[in-house]
């Protein structure tokens, strides 16, 4: 069947254990120059006065226009502790820098540098094979986090901005071996065989369990194409392994249509397809697919999200119940009665 080539995506949202990452809005900046007015930051930066207004209004306009930065959150409060950015998008070399990144001094220490690079270098291993990073050269703290990633110091050149910087690269063939932040990210053709692998054992699982859902006319490789080559279809990696899927987009069933939405607003998210490996089930694996697909859906400006549950599937309802979400009524589908869930995202 052909693929549809999709677009490469600089700015989606990329989930940690312990950071959160979204497109920079411009209505962020209050809350990210918060962080950005320590000085302590900019220390041994070569733009050591960046923790003022003007000086860093100035770079978070950058951030802004070069359609590749991210906010950075810490998951377990919420709070803003920094930033970071793709840029030079080379297609033809495959190529990609990382930079621009910077984080709370109570943040500091390598574990939430480390994931956010290593969520960062997991996505643009998907579209590159050589990620690049310019560090100035006076900015030892920055070099050696580098290095703790796998950074290799390649040579040094002078940056966009006049300033003399150490080149770091990382390539996919030297990293694959040191992947193990697992990362949500947009499936690719080539994951077919593995996103198939986790459905046919999810259907299993589920009958042996007298969970009568998924069978061979549901869902189908067709679907599961198109739901990839449609760029609607998440992963969640670690390493090179596929742990489980979601799929998100705005298509509501004609049974979705009759239903008392108590949140009207449209369109809405939609979740279908949530699906875990059997083998690494009850890892709190299909929490972090919600969490994603919830920060996905405020990212985009969704203001509501919407699901459906098989009745007979007293985990998936739980799972949804326990987060908060809304049943909104029944509705039939071939394999029998299904709860309809909503949840407002505002």
């Amino acid at each position: 069947m052909p693929t549809t080539k999709k677009p490469v995506d600089l700015q989606p949202v990329l989930i940690g254990d312990l950071v959160e990452l979204r497109p920079l809005r411009s209505d962020d900046f209050d809350k990210l120059y918060a962080v950005a007015s320590d000085p302590r930051i900019w220390e041994q930066h070569p733009e050591s006065t960046r923790y003022r207004k003007d000086v860093f209004s100035a770079f978070f306009d950058g951030a802004i226009n070069s359609a590749g930065a991210f906010l950075i959150l810490d998951r377990s409060t919420g709070q803003v502790i920094g930033s970071s950015r793709y840029y030079g998008h080379d297609p033809v070399k495959r190529e990609i820098e990382i930079g621009w990144t910077f984080l709370a001094c109570s943040h500091w220490g390598g574990r939430y540098n480390g994931e956010v690079k290593q969520l960062m270098i997991n996505h643009a291993f998907g579209f590159v094979d050589r990620i690049v990073f310019l560090v100035g050269v006076n900015n030892v703290r920055s070099q050696r986090a580098v290095e703790r990633i796998g950074g290799r110091k390649t040579g040094t050149r002078v940056s966009e901005n006049s300033v003399d910087s150490v080149i770091y690269e990382i390539t996919e063939q030297d990293y694959s071996s040191r992947l193990s932040v697992p990362s949500i990210v947009r499936a690719v053709p080539g994951d077919i065989g593995a996103v198939l692998n986790i459905v046919k054992a999810c259907a299993l699982h589920m009958q042996k369990h007298n969970i009568d859902q998924w069978d061979d006319l549901y869902p189908t490789s067709d679907i599961l194409l198109s739901d990839i080559n449609e760029g609607n279809l998440w992963v969640l990696k670690s390493g090179n392994s596929c742990l489980g899927i979601i799929v998100l987009n705005e298509v509501q069933s004609p049974q979705y249509y009759d239903v008392p939405w108590v949140y009207k607003q449209e369109p809405a998210l939609v979740v279908h397809r949530l699906a875990v490996d059997p083998e690494v089930q009850g890892g709190g694996i299909a929490s972090q697919l919600m969490d994603f697909a919830e920060s996905y859906g405020r990212a985009h400006a969704y203001s509501t999200i919407r699901l459906d549950a098989f009745q007979k599937n007293p985990r998936a309802v739980s799972l949804y119940r326990k987060r908060g979400y809304r049943e909104a009524g029944t509705v039939q589908f071939r394999k029998g009665d299904f709860y309809v869930f909503e949840k407002s995202l505002l």
